[in-house]
């Protein structure tokens, strides 16, 4: 990304004073949209910023959407989408995705095919909130 004229604040090794410095130095660029995994970006704009210009916001957890939710909700006056909500991302992501993935990382893990042998799978299926809400 750097090589694409991107300014990337963080590393992979960054810790958690490194983190919070880096979202800080985001948000001195006054983001009017912010993309979040978690809720630190939007939860310390808000915190320490205010809204100020943000149009919107989007959390990818559960985790941060519940943070948000419980402990930012009365804060928040622009539309968050939760894509932890949306009905397409349990379609796809939770039942054919996760399942999938468990199945592929045990093939590469093992160096076994599956098709080719017996196996008796407990807890296999989709994961995540039912439509009602209740945790499977």
């Amino acid at each position: 990304m750097q090589e694409e004229g991107i300014t990337v604040y963080g590393q992979r090794s960054d810790g958690r004073e490194e983190h919070e410095r880096n979202i800080h130095s985001v948000l001195q660029h006054k983001p009017q949209l912010l993309m979040d995994n978690g809720a630190d970006l939007t939860r310390t704009l808000i915190q320490n910023y205010g809204v100020g210009d943000l149009i919107g916001s989007t959390e990818e957890t559960i985790t941060g959407a519940n943070l948000l939710r419980e402990d930012l909700k009365s804060q928040i006056s622009v539309p968050i989408i939760v894509i932890n909500d949306s009905a397409l991302k349990q379609i796809i992501e939770t039942e054919h995705g996760v399942g999938q993935t468990i199945v592929e990382g045990f093939m590469r893990t093992t160096n076994l095919i599956v098709p080719t042998r017996r196996f008796v799978i407990i807890g296999y299926g989709t994961c995540g909130p039912l439509q009602d809400g209740r945790m499977q």
